[in-house]
């Protein structure tokens, strides 16, 4: 018997066309998505902010939609995820103002949801490295591995052997 998904929306944004450092539109939807496989969720809809500044929730009218589709309960979301807190906003008091307001409609982000986006986001940094092969699961599981060449080590060989989760948590905690 599976369980019903959580549905979800994603929301995307950087403030240049040339963003860097792995804060890409590609490399936040990727990390996302791997997200949402490994907790199972669902994403009903996606809103993207290319080039627009996180000052402000002005001018974002992508933000300003997923707002208005909260408050109407469109899709029956119960989460927002976001690649890092300042792809959502940089203005504390248009943050705090947005998540108040998804409060009231009982939506937003779950304290372990935050850990562990804040703890992918650490662990693997240039989000263009990431592997299209691997699960969220996958990349859970990596992320225990605190050695950078260890965890590179791990990847590629779950890759190329196409290693379950179940197998690559077996070959880690054979070698650690």
């Amino acid at each position: 018997m599976s369980r019903e998904k959580i549905k979800v929306y994603t929301y995307t944004r950087v403030s240049t066309a040339m963003q860097v450092n792995g804060y890409s539109l590609d490399a936040q939807k990727a990390k996302m998505k791997a997200y949402a496989d490994y907790d199972s969720y669902e994403i009903v809809g996606e809103y993207e902010d290319a080039g627009k500044s996180g000052k402000s929730i002005e001018g974002r009218a992508q933000f300003s939609q997923m707002m208005e589709d909260i408050k109407s309960g469109k899709d029956g979301v119960c989460y927002v995820l976001v690649f890092k807190l300042s792809r959502f906003g940089k203005n504390a008091a248009d943050v705090l103002s947005s998540l108040q307001v998804m409060q009231d409609f009982g939506k937003g982000f779950t304290i372990a949801n935050l850990k562990n986006m804040r703890q992918f986001y650490l662990t693997f940094p240039n989000g263009h490295a990431l592997r299209d092969e691997l699960s969220w699961t996958h990349y859970r599981l990596l992320m225990r591995v605190e050695n950078e060449n260890a965890r590179e080590f791990y990847m590629q060989e779950a890759v190329k052997s196409q290693w379950s989760t179940r197998q690559l948590e077996r070959q880690i905690n054979f070698f650690f």
